[in-house]
């Protein structure tokens, strides 16, 4: 009887065991510099956290692209781009955002990614909607590490 309750005891043990560290791996997202958009290029290779006002945004006629822009102007040398293909399009439409080009443009947002260098211009691609975020009135200053 004994030689049972010792294995009882043993099972419910590893059960609490594998629950309490199965609860500990939750996924937490490592901290990430957050740099200002004129300082992305720098960053290039580098996963940051970037904020700011998209100045200009389009889906391509056709195309399963979108582009957020921090210039009017995507030409200009001090523009930072998001891109958003099909796959973070698909994903974003699931997630509630029918257009993003309507949804971001002229909002204030933090974007998170690798900084890509394309043609001396900095970009991120965002492929899932938790990348993106709209900044709201009132939310804390992006700071480093956040």
């Amino acid at each position: 009887m004994r030689r049972i309750a010792s294995s009882i005891l043993l099972v419910c043990l590893l059960v609490v065991v594998r629950h309490a560290s199965a609860a500990d791996t939750a996924v937490v997202e490592p901290a990430v510099p957050a740099i200002d958009s004129a300082d992305a290029l720098a960053h290039a290779g580098e996963e940051c956290m970037v904020e700011f006002t998209v100045e200009s945004a389009r889906k391509l006629p056709g195309k399963a692209v979108c582009f957020l822009n921090s210039c009017r102007d995507h030409r200009d040398e001090k523009n930072f781009t998001v891109m958003i293909f099909k796959g973070g399009l698909d994903r974003l439409k699931a997630d509630g955002i029918e257009s993003p080009a309507e949804h971001f443009e002229k909002a204030t947002i933090r974007v998170r990614g690798v900084i890509e260098d394309r043609d001396g211009r900095p970009q991120i691609v965002v492929e899932e909607p938790g990348q993106i975020t709209i900044v709201k009135d009132g939310d804390e200053p992006a700071a480093a590490g956040q």
